[in-house]
């Protein structure tokens, strides 16, 4: 998560402060609905706050998958599975700005 961080010079925060500044800013959007344009998080608020937060979960409330069982019993995973690469990741983020898809 780091890389993602640095490529896209914002810093990492746990969910909970991070959710905690979209309330924020939502309160602030009730005065300025120009806030909601320029942040599209706004508008999934309402699934942020229903998102199961623990150890067991993902920050948006996905839950964690374990592979280590399936890696174990599968030759063909155990071969063919490689975590992604810095580069990898350097490469679709800058293909994503490049399309606009991210600023």
């Amino acid at each position: 998560m780091t890389v993602i961080a640095e490529e896209l010079g914002v810093p990492t925060v746990p969910f909970s402060t991070w959710l905690e500044a979209l309330e924020d800013l939502d309160r602030k959007a009730r005065d300025d609905p120009e806030l909601v344009l320029h942040n599209p998080a706004l508008r999934l608020l309402s699934f942020f706050r229903a998102a199961q937060v623990g150890d067991e979960w993902e920050p948006i409330g996905v839950a964690k998958l374990d592979l280590q069982r399936a890696l174990r019993v599968s030759g063909t995973l155990r071969a063919q599975t490689e975590s992604l690469s810095e580069h990898e990741v350097c490469t679709w983020l800058a293909s994503w700005k490049r399309t606009g898809f991210l600023l």
